[in-house]
Formats: C-alpha cells, sequence, structure tokens
C-alpha cells in the first residue's frame, strides 16, 4: 500500500474538521500530499507519518486562510449550520462564537496555534505532537493548555466588548 492510499482518508477527515467544508478539504488534500512527495526526504521521522501530514495540511490550510479571509470565516459558520434544529437565535450565537474562536486560534502565534489545531482537529496525542517538535510531552502540554487559556480569553474579552 502506499503512502496516498494508507493515509488519504484520516488525512481527509483531518482537514474536513479543520474547515468544515468537502470541497476545500479536497483541494488541501491534494495539496497536502503534493508538499510530502515534493519534501518526503525532509521527513526525520521524528513522528509518525499521520503526524508529520497533518502539520504539512495545517499549514496549507493556515496559507489560505491568509490568502483568503473570507474563506476562514465561511468554513467556520459552515460548521454551526452543520447541527439541525437549533432556534435561529441559537444559530447566531453560535456562529458568532464560533467566528471568534476562530479569530482567536489563528491570532495565536507559534507554537501554540500549531498544537491546539493538531491536538483538537487533528486528533493527536500530546505525546506526538511533541515528538514532532522535538519537545517533550510536558512541554506539549503545557503549550496546549496556554493555547487554550489565550482562545478562552481572547473570547471572552472580545464578548464584552459588545
Amino acid at each position: 500500500m502506499d503512502l496516498y492510499e494508507q493515509y488519504e482518508k484520516p488525512v481527509y477527515r483531518f482537514l474536513l474538521r479543520l474547515t468544515g467544508n468537502t470541497h476545500q478539504a479536497e483541494d488541501l488534500l491534494q495539496e497536502t500530499f503534493c508538499q510530502a512527495f515534493t519534501h518526503i526526504s525532509k521527513f526525520e521521522g521524528r513522528s509518525s507519518l499521520y503526524t508529520w501530514l497533518c502539520r504539512i495540511g495545517k499549514n496549507a490550510w493556515l496559507k489560505e486562510c491568509s490568502r483568503r479571509s473570507r474563506y476562514a470565516d465561511t468554513a467556520w459558520e459552515d460548521l454551526a449550520l452543520a447541527d439541525p434544529g437549533p432556534t435561529p437565535e441559537e444559530t447566531v450565537i453560535r456562529k458568532e462564537t464560533l467566528r471568534r474562536v476562530q479569530k482567536a486560534v489563528l491570532a495565536l502565534e507559534e507554537p501554540y496555534k500549531e498544537v491546539f489545531i493538531l491536538h483538537i482537529y487533528g486528533d493527536l496525542k500530546l505525546k506526538e505532537i511533541a515528538a514532532l517538535n522535538g519537545k517533550s510531552e510536558s512541554w506539549a502540554r503545557v503549550t496546549y493548555h496556554r493555547a487554550r487559556q489565550r482562545i478562552i480569553k481572547e473570547v471572552h474579552d472580545d464578548e464584552t466588548e459588545l
């Protein structure tokens, strides 16, 4: 089984969770594997191939977000609409909360952004993220915790400004 066949579905699921949009996830999947095949010699083996591919996919997504800021808003809004049944008021509140969370995540500096995205959207264990970065698991736990706290603070501060 080749690299693409083995990792296509799990990497696609990661990208779909990240973007909330099937077309965007498919485009990013292709970009991820193009980058992976181009730079396979740079894979150092400090993490699993899946973790490495998720990192490439996350970076491609962040690059796309910076190119088209409207894309980021649309993708996260689509996630809010995926849950049928809420009242229109609940939908508006949920969309606004997701927008604030997304804004806070994108505003994080590295390595907080990477650790948070890979752990939450990639379902990667903190131990894997630590290995990917050549750090200890406790470093990954502290980094994730700080990222989470910064996001909570940013969302809370954003709410109090309204």
